[in-house]
């Protein structure tokens, strides 16, 4: 075990030697991202404050987790510096969006409704998303095997309009955070929870939810990406060009 953590270091040590030089060397951004950038220094942030362990807001009030940190690297690649709004659930920041009156969203799913008024980067990182229940019945399996069900989502997350408009038998039932919802499958006020994995098993770790379980997997996938508002579209190709000089190694050490 020491030598792999020895190893582990190691191997984090060389990614963290590829300075901030050498990955705004490798951005090759055109004249008119440049452009842009200078135009645009100061960029007006979304962040779901709760969203652990991605993204969520503390104690403090202060914003923290993987993607806060990614952030922080890029901020110094490309010269920008982004500001959380805070004091804002994620339905209001979808609200926000699209009025144009925030620049982008972080950790944003891609949907049909949302492109209507979002630019997406590339995904910076993707997990399954999966059923839980309360371990009363038999396994779940699929989300086909919970028509004329009670599921439970978060309103507002991306899974709330891809069940919504592809499976119209489920009776959907919106939760205001991850946390009510799976409250409420343990209590059995709904057959399940459909959700990203990560998220799920987090929260129902930290609150002790022992008595639920994974009980399926769906088709979709949690691809978590930066999101643009009408007038910032360009900010989505530059930040995929900065995602493309961090090595994969060094995001899963963040």
């Amino acid at each position: 075990m020491r030598s792999l953590f020895f190893i582990f270091l190691i191997t984090f040590h060389l990614f963290a030697d590829i300075s901030i030089e050498e990955k705004k060397a490798q951005l090759g951004l055109s004249q008119e991202e440049q452009q842009w950038l200078l135009e645009h220094p100061h960029i007006i942030v979304g962040m779901d404050p709760l969203y652990a362990p991605y993204e969520w807001m503390d104690e403090n009030g202060n914003y923290i987790g993987v993607v806060v940190d990614y952030m922080h690297e890029l901020e110094k690649i490309l010269g920008i510096r982004f500001e959380i709004l805070k004091n804002k659930s994620w339905e209001e920041l979808l609200t926000l969006a699209q009025k144009g009156e925030i620049d982008m969203l972080t950790s944003t799913v891609q949907t049909p409704e949302r492109s209507k008024y979002l630019t997406f980067s590339e995904s910076y990182h993707s997990a399954p998303t999966i059923i839980i229940d309360n371990a009363k019945g038999a396994f779940v399996g699929s989300l086909k095997q919970l028509s004329n069900k009670r599921v439970v989502v978060e309103k507002g997350y991306f899974m709330e309009e891809f069940i919504r408009n592809k499976y119209p038998h489920i009776k959907l039932v919106a939760a205001s955070n991850t946390k009510e919802a799976l409250e409420m499958v343990a209590e059995d006020k709904v057959d399940a929870y459909v959700g990203d994995a990560n998220l799920a098993d987090f929260v129902m770790r930290k609150n002790h939810l022992d008595t639920l379980r994974f009980s399926g997997q769906t088709e979709y996938v949690s691809h978590q990406a930066f999101a643009l508002t009408k007038g910032n579209e360009p900010l989505a190709a530059i930040l995929t060009k900065a995602m493309a000089t961090i090595p994969k190694e060094e995001f899963d050490a963040i």
